[in-house]
């Protein structure tokens, strides 16, 4: 039996994640992912990736199938063992594809992103640009930019909030804060005897404002400090319910509020709970 699969010559390829700025100033270990955001295959060999003056081609009979991600690597892999996309983010084999973190498609590629300015561009076989991203800042050392929100035709990057750093070959890092919120919290309920056992705290602090984020009981009685005097930017911290003194909180209802001082003074509290 011939199983054929549906490609799409011409489906939507778009840029995903960046990271320009790599670990600890290492040279070799920047990277672009790309996502296909149709529902069916999609035949890479119809796009190319363009970085400055350098032009990468997909291999022939290369595809991506409907919502998955691809890398492209300046170094994918380093036969000699030094610095390389699989070396960082792999098993260290010097071979991609042999380990079970190693189960997204990833290329080699012409590339050299500038930390503080460059563009990248994924274009078709007409050379007619269908994506691109612009930046003209520097994103912290090892810091990603990411789309936001993923599979969409904004052009809204951010900074990566994943505590790692970046999330090459898996969804980027969310949850996505809308226009005009500052603060999310997921899960809203965690327990000691299911295994949720961490809340993930993300949150926006204005320009020239500075941030503070305290845990409060029930009965309005300060429980812990997880961070003070954040400065403007993105923060995700994750707290494990425990108090100020490493100590697991009992049971119940809490608060975590987010206090801005300076440009926009606002104090947001969002309830959480710890169960058994």
């Amino acid at each position: 039996m011939i199983l054929l699969l549906p490609v799409n010559l011409f489906g939507q390829i778009i840029l995903s994640e960046v990271l320009s700025n790599e670990p600890q100033g290492r040279v070799n270990l920047e990277w672009v992912e790309i996502v296909n955001t149709s529902d069916t295959f999609v035949d890479l060999a119809e796009f190319s990736f363009v970085c400055g003056q350098d032009t990468t081609h997909f291999p022939t009979g290369s595809t991506l199938g409907g919502h998955e991600f691809a890398i492209l690597a300046r170094w994918l892999a380093a036969p000699d063992g030094g610095d390389s996309f699989e070396g960082h983010w792999g098993d260290s084999s010097r071979y991609w594809g042999d380990a079970p973190g190693e189960n997204f498609d990833a290329y080699q590629a012409d590339m050299n992103l500038g930390n503080e300015s460059a563009s990248v561009f994924i274009i078709d076989i007409y050379d007619v640009p269908i994506d691109s991203f612009v930046w003209q800042t520097p994103a912290p050392d090892g810091i990603s930019m990411e789309r936001d929100p993923l599979e969409s035709t904004s052009n809204t990057w951010r900074q990566c909030l994943d505590r790692l750093g970046s999330t090459p070959g898996l969804p980027n890092s969310g949850p996505f804060i809308a226009e005009g919120q500052v603060i999310t919290i997921t899960p809203r309920l965690i327990s000691y005897r299911s295994g949720v056992r961490e809340f993930q705290i993300n949150c926006y602090i204005p320009n020239s404002s500075i941030g503070r984020i305290e845990v409060y009981d029930d009965a309005g009685r300060k429980k812990r400090d997880l961070a003070t005097d954040i400065a403007s930017g993105w923060i995700s911290i994750s707290w494990d319910g425990a108090d100020g003194g490493g100590e697991m909180l009992p049971p119940g209802i809490y608060f975590v509020f987010l206090s801005l001082a300076g440009h926009l003074n606002k104090t947001h509290s969002i309830p959480v709970v710890i169960a058994p």
